[in-house]
C-alpha cells in the first residue's frame, strides 16, 4: 500500500532522525537517552509558554538532533574524564556549527537548524558559536539550551555525578538573565515545581 504524502513525509523524517541520533550515540556514549530527554523537556517548556504545534515540532527535532555535530569531535575529547584544555574546548564548541552543516544535507529536518545552531548561545552574549544575546537568539535555541543544561546536570557523566533535581533547578534559577532567557527559565522552574507538588 502506498503512503499518502503526510505519512510518507513523517516516515522519512522519522528515518532520518533515527539515523542521525544513531550516529551521535555511536560516537558519544554519554548522550545515550540524553537527546530524547532534552527533546521531551524542550517540548514541555514550549507548550507551557504557549508555542503552537509547528514551533513545538521544530523544537522536538532540535532537541533530538542538537548534539549531532559531536560526530565531528574526537572520541578522546568527548569521553575525557578530566577538565578540557583550551584546544579541546574549541573542538567541543564547534559542534553546533558542524551539526548545522550536516543537517543542511537533509531537507526532512530543516526545521531543526536554528535550534541546533543556537543551543549554546547565552542570554548575556557570552555563548557560542556567534555570541548572540537576548532575543537575537532564536527561541528554539533558548528553549533547547535550558533543557540540555538541565538534563546534563541531572545525569551522570564520565567527569562527575548527577545533581539532584532541586539542585539543578536552583542552578537554572541562578543562571536566569546570564546563561538563560529569564522568562523561559522561570517557566521551566514552574513546570518542575508544579510536577513535584502534584
Amino acid at each position: 500500500m502506498f503512503k499518502t504524502r503526510p505519512e510518507a513525509l513523517a516516515h522519512s523524517v522519522a528515518g532520518t532522525v533515527t539515523f542521525l541520533t544513531g550516529l551521535i550515540q555511536a560516537k558519544d556514549q554519554g548522550v545515550r537517552g540524553h537527546c530524547s530527554r532534552v527533546s521531551d523537556l524542550a517540548v514541555s517548556l514550549a507548550r507551557h509558554v504557549g508555542l503552537d504545534d509547528a514551533a513545538c515540532n521544530r523544537i522536538r527535532l532540535a532537541g533530538l538532533l542538537h548534539d549531532v555535530g559531536k560526530v565531528g569531535v574526537s572520541e578522546a575529547v568527548l569521553n575525557k574524564q578530566g577538565p578540557l584544555n583550551a584546544e579541546e574546548l574549541q573542538q567541543i564548541q564547534r559542534h553546533p556549527l558542524i551539526g548545522h552543516r550536516l543537517l543542511q544535507r537533509f531537507d526532512e529536518v530543516a526545521d531543526a537548524l536554528e535550534g541546533v545552531l543556537s543551543h549554546h548561545e547565552r542570554w548575556d552574549g557570552t555563548g557560542y558559536p556567534f555570541q548572540r544575546a537576548g532575543d537575537s537568539i532564536p527561541v528554539d535555541g533558548r528553549i533547547v539550551a535550558i533543557a540540555d543544561s538541565f538534563d546534563a546536570m541531572t545525569s551522570d557523566r564520565t567527569y562527575r555525578r548527577a545533581m539532584g533535581v532541586h539542585e539543578a533547578l536552583n542552578e537554572v534559577k541562578r543562571c536566569r538573565g546570564t546563561q538563560f532567557d529569564p522568562e523561559l527559565a522561570e517557566a521551566f522552574i514552574d513546570i518542575h515545581l508544579d510536577a513535584a507538588a502534584a
